[in-house]
């Protein structure tokens, strides 16, 4: 077995910029505590929190500071431990799978089936493998993973007379969007909703809706630029191609591969609608999904790679995703700052007082500003979920958004996915541009109608929901 790059490649100026900037947000959490006033919402006879009465306590000094250095290993013991636990439980499952499926070939062997079914059709073939990585994106969440594809990908685009940029747009931009208009994204989509206890389903029909727009819109920015490419550009498609191994150059994958991943990935996606329909299994939806994920993901391996193989490519995918893991832990870390200095409930309380009398359009429009603000420091979804809408959900149930929780959902999807592709703070995007010889000031300038179009389109799909009480 040839030795492939790891699903999850986090370099260490990538880990210790996230991790330094988490740091930050525990310590400015941990000086919080001296500095804010004490308070909870009260508790009813039957030990709920009635959220619509805070009550101020006369509690003095902040956070013991020896909880708050080893506040991402204490997290273990509060309430709620489970939950970092239970995700970074996810977070092996599946990057152990999809390392498998890379190692046997399980993504080259899907691809290039699509490319010899359509290399008559040339447009048709970029149109079906644009909404091929937009699925990825938006209902398994996989976006830094799809990388590895890239340079294939930019070969298959290079043997239809196609650009390296072409290439990106349908591999990485793609995925890119699709992650941001998510429909079952266990990152994004389930895990956020499951913090303040929406229904995935319900809401599902809108985000159906934006998805359907916005690959309208990457389809008709990847149609403009194939009109503007010259033969003067189709070096850099070579240049690209040329970082490939000979194992990585397209050719028919196994049949065998293509049947067991085609099965495991609709069995995946099927799993996550019904885990998340079903009342009885969402609050479960976590481990339940892992578990799928794990039996499934080795029976498609066993089957196309050898377990022995399997097994190892599975555990070069845990490694990779170790890092991932610790940036989990310090965002419930600042959370758990918060709750044991005695002042999330004063945070919540002054959100919501913030937003209280304003219009639900403002109070949409602030709360989507302000998640893109998090954005620039924050690259990782999850752990934004975890900081983000663990207060939003205080907020929420205090009353003071009157709008339903799927539209908090959708709002923290717009903010969070999009900038993915344009702030210089997404590695993706860099190690992208940088596979497709592109610089990224070249790529904002490629891109100066499409983010503009995009967040207007965005703003206008939310106030649409609101308007409709979505």
């Amino acid at each position: 077995m040839g030795k492939s790059k790891k699903i999850i490649d986090v370099s260490k100026k990538s880990f210790f910029t996230s991790v330094g900037i988490l740091l930050f947000f525990i310590i400015v959490a941990t000086v919080l505590t001296y500095l804010l006033p004490k308070g909870n919402f009260a508790l009813l006879k039957d030990g709920t929190i009635d959220y619509s009465n805070y009550i101020v306590s006369d509690q003095k000094g902040g956070i013991n500071v020896f909880k708050a250095i080893f506040s991402p290993v204490l997290i273990l013991f509060a309430d709620g431990g489970i939950q970092p636990i239970m995700l970074s439980v996810f977070l092996i499952v599946i990057a152990g799978v999809f390392q498998a499926m890379l190692d046997c070939g399980g993504m080259n062997a899907i691809v290039t089936r699509l490319v010899n079914k359509f290399k008559k059709r040339k447009f048709l073939f970029v149109a079906v493998m644009s909404l091929f990585f937009m699925c990825l994106g938006s209902f398994f969440g996989l976006f830094e993973e799809t990388l590895l594809m890239l340079p294939m990908v930019v070969t298959v685009c290079a043997s239809l007379g196609y650009d390296a940029v072409t290439g990106f747009l349908v591999c990485s931009l793609s995925t890119g969007v699709g992650f941001s208009v998510a429909l079952t994204n266990p990152f994004t989509v389930v895990y956020s909703a499951g913090i303040i206890g929406a229904n995935v389903v319900s809401g599902i029909w809108y985000r159906l809706l934006a998805f359907l727009v916005f690959y309208l819109i990457v389809l008709a920015f990847i149609y403009l630029h194939i009109k503007t490419i010259k033969k003067g550009d189709l070096p850099l498609t070579e240049k690209a191609s040329d970082n490939l191994s000979s194992e990585q150059k397209v050719s028919e994958g196994n049949r065998k591969t293509f049947i067991s991943y085609t099965v495991f990935l609709t069995i995946a996606f099927l799993s996550i609608i019904a885990v998340t329909a079903i009342p009885y299994t969402r609050d479960l939806s976590t481990p339940i999904l892992a578990v799928i994920f794990l039996i499934g993901g080795f029976i498609a391996g066993g089957a196309s790679f050898g377990m022995k193989n399997t097994l190892k490519s599975f555990g070069r995918g845990v490694l990779s995703a170790l890092p991932a893991i610790a940036m989990v832990f310090m965002a419930f870390a600042v959370k758990y700052v918060l709750v044991e200095g005695n002042i999330l409930d004063t945070v919540t309380h002054a959100i919501t007082s913030a937003i209280s009398g304003k219009s639900k359009y403002v109070s949409v429009l602030l709360l989507f500003a302000i998640i893109l603000v998090l954005e620039f420091f924050i690259s990782s979804s999850t752990a934004k979920a975890v900081f983000v809408m663990g207060v939003l959900s205080g907020v929420l149930k205090a009353g003071g958004l009157a709008i339903s929780g799927e539209l908090l959902v959708l709002i923290y999807i717009f903010s969070d996915g999009f900038t993915n592709m344009l702030f210089p703070t997404s590695p993706a995007l860099l190690i992208g541009l940088s596979m497709t010889g592109q610089s990224y000031s070249g790529w904002l300038k490629k891109s100066k109608l499409f983010f503009p179009i995009v967040f207007i389109v965005a703003i206008a799909l939310l106030m649409l929901a609101t308007a409709i009480g979505y």
